[in-house]
């Protein structure tokens, strides 16, 4: 039902950016989260006033559907960028926990880095900063890229090798003076200003131009920056482009300054190429939010990887672990933890050996001193080894402590409260015969149904209660009499993400009627009363019927929808119905899908082979977006948004897709809420048809 008395509006403080390409960059300083509304949610976020209602939203969107203005409010909740949210989320998405947003997740990170970095705008130097976009081509290239690369692998085999020795007093304290710490001071600002200008120049040659330039503060070093943003929403090459030469540049500047003593160069210069090194190994850290972290989400498929593998080593480590290959989210986890380990005791060793051992003599300096220059430039410099110290203890005894928790918790008992058992009243067995027989077909015996109503328990959970297990035992189908159930999975870095809810009158755990183990975990969202059905039975009574084959196969497609991670959302009776209004479609290799500037009257559904999305642009070039393989969606944004297909897809071998009719769909995402957000996703992720 239409909620037309919402009147949504952005929260206060939030500030909007116009991109390159017509989207439009929503962001809230205060709180750190941002949100890119492509354009054609432009429209309706500038309605988003306060003074519109939802009906009024979707007049002023021009075109775009109800669902897609509800995607789009629940985005911008998620991430707290609306001034009423609660408001919102009571009426939209009542189901969805307030204290789980991703904007509050993130805020228990947010002092941590108000630590390690902080900033002051200065958007005198925006325009200034903006004319260095005509070098983004040279620094982008592969010629450039690779250049740096070598002068980076060449200054750093130097240096491991000894043929250039690594400074043995790189701070200078050995000379009683702080000319040394000034000039790593020096080094370091100059080092971290040259990655704020490759980034400059990156922003403004493919971006909307530099809109973010400040002065940065990190661990204490002052230095030039932008704001990079805008970069979250280039495509995916262009964003590994631009991580990369932030490292790589400066890299390779380092290692030229290493290499220079080779050539006959003062010997000073490998003293500030090690600086620069240092750095560089800086910005690799895969735990916060560095360039090296940002490459690594790219390289390993982990959106939001720095709190997840943050979540993952403290929270599931240990259980990554024990399971082995049982989830394949956890190698690209454990991968990503692996290197956060080699890089921190790598950090902790370069710390114990560059300056602890130092610190000392630091601190007789300041003491003794008769200058008071002097004891200022060396008490920054023993503040700020002291709170490097202090951050990476902290670090590295939040990690301990979760990992001993981890252990702990695998041989403790969990306390799971048994469900109350009670018998079937007369209507609810009426009730129940009357669920079963929508999904068997006509004409079963009257005894078959009686051992069928005769199998079922009503079974009552208190809240919170686990009905079962993602993967477990558990062979029975599920009703909903009272209350609502939480289909979760888990998320490989521990905890659970919700699926869908099914509530009063829907059913769930359909894996069991062909034998397969649950997909999902169940959970009581409240008091819930579920009706169980033993699945053998139901079997039983299918394959024992002519008909049994039609509804079998029914059951299969419908394990299809449930397997393909942005129908996941819909619950199994929904998936069920859905099944027996799909078509399937049979491709030779070549044979065209969909063809771009149709009208998107359905999606599909790849149930195996492959196929390619291309894209036509002016001058007839072609663009490769995706190659698309079993479980994966295609012409989900033409339906979700009511817009023509923007790109073609073509089968690369033979290919049987599933046909998933646009009417169908709609129904389905009047349905369910979270089907709408994994389609939106897909389609932003793609920019598919």
């Amino acid at each position: 039902m239409r909620q037309a008395t919402i009147r949504p509006k952005l929260a206060e403080g939030t500030n909007t950016r116009p991109l390159t390409g017509g989207g439009v960059l929503v962001r809230s300083p205060g709180l750190g989260t941002q949100f890119y509304a492509t354009p054609h949610q432009s429209a309706a976020l500038a309605a988003l006033d306060g003074e519109h209602d939802l009906e009024q939203v979707e007049a002023a969107a021009g075109g775009l559907s109800y669902q897609a203005i509800a995607l789009l409010l629940f985005r911008l909740w998620e991430k707290g960028l609306l001034a009423d949210g609660e408001s919102v989320r009571a009426a939209l998405f009542p189901h969805h926990d307030a204290a789980d947003r991703e904007f509050v997740r993130n805020q228990r990170w947010r002092s941590v880095r108000r630590l390690l970095s902080w900033s002051l705008p200065l958007p005198a130097l925006n325009a200034h900063l903006g004319g260095l976009g005509g070098a983004a081509p040279a620094l982008l290239s592969g010629v450039g890229l690779a250049l740096a690369a070598l002068l980076a692998a060449g200054g750093l085999a130097a240096l491991l090798s000894g043929v250039v020795p690594w400074p043995a007093d790189l701070f200078g304290l050995e000379g009683g003076g702080v000319g040394g710490i000034l000039r790593a001071y020096v080094a370091a600002a100059a080092f971290l200003s040259l990655r704020g200008l490759v980034r400059a120049a990156i922003l403004a040659g493919l971006g909307s131009g530099v809109d973010g330039a400040r002065v940065a503060v990190r661990l204490g070093v002052l230095h030039l920056d932008v704001d990079d943003a805008e970069a979250e929403h280039f495509g995916a090459p262009q964003r590994a482009a631009f991580r990369l030469a932030s490292l790589l540049l400066p890299a390779g500047v380092a290692g030229a300054l290493l290499l220079v003593p080779l050539a006959g160069g003062p010997p000073a210069s490998a003293t500030l190429g090690a600086i620069g090194f240092l750095v560089v190994f800086g910005e690799l850290c895969p735990y916060f939010a560095t360039d090296g972290a940002a490459l690594l989400e790219l390289l390993a498929s982990l959106p939001g990887q720095q709190d997840r593998v943050r979540a993952y080593i403290t929270g599931n480590l240990v259980g990554g672990l024990g399971r082995g290959r049982q989830r394949e989210g956890d190698r690209s986890f454990a991968v990503v933890a692996t290197l956060w380990f080699v890089w921190f005791f790598a950090a902790f060793h370069i710390v114990l050996s560059l300056v602890l051992e130092h610190v000392l003599d630091l601190l007789v300096l300041v003491l003794q001193t008769e200058s008071f220059f002097v004891r200022m430039v060396g008490g920054l410099f023993l503040a700020d080894v002291v709170v490097l110290l202090l951050l990476m203890m902290g670090t590295l005894v939040a990690v301990s402590l979760g990992v001993v928790l981890q252990v702990v918790r695998r041989f403790l008992p969990r306390a799971q409260p048994e469900p109350v058992v009670e018998p079937l009243s007369t209507f609810e067995q009426v009730r129940l015969l009357d669920a079963v027989s929508r999904l068997l077909p006509p004409g079963m015996a009257d005894s078959t149904m009686d051992a069928l109503s005769e199998s079922a328990v009503q079974e009552r959970y208190a809240p919170g209660g686990w009905l079962y297990h993602a993967g477990g035992g558990d062979r029975r189908f599920y009703w909903v009499l009272e209350g609502r159930v939480d289909l979760l999975s888990p998320r490989p870095e521990g905890g659970h993400a919700r699926v869908t809810t099914v509530r009063a009158g829907e059913n769930f755990g359909d894996e069991a009627l062909r034998d397969q183990p649950h997909l999902h975990s169940a959970r009581a969202w409240g008091d819930a009363v579920v009706l169980a059905l033993d699945a053998s039975l139901f079997q039983e009574a299918v394959r024992a019927d002519r008909q049994g084959d039609v509804v079998l196969r029914q059951l299969e497609r419908a394990a299809v929808l449930g397997r393909t991670p942005a129908l996941a959302a819909l619950d199994p009776g929904a998936r069920i119905e859905l099944a027996a209004k799909l078509l399937e479609r049979d491709f030779a290799p070549g044979e065209r899908v969909i063809q771009q500037g149709d009208a998107a009257d359905s999606m599909f559904l790849v149930e195996s082979g492959r196929c390619r999305v291309v894209r036509a642009e002016e001058g007839g070039v072609e663009t490769a977006l995706a190659t698309l393989g079993p479980g994966e969606t295609v012409g989900e944004a033409g339906v979700l948004f009511g817009r023509p297909r923007n790109a073609t897809v073509l089968a690369e071998e033979a290919s049987r897709l599933i046909e998933v009719p646009g009417e169908a769909l709609r129904e389905a995402l009047d349905r369910s809420f979270h089907i709408g957000l994994a389609l939106e996703t897909v389609a932003a992720r793609r920019g598919t048809p």
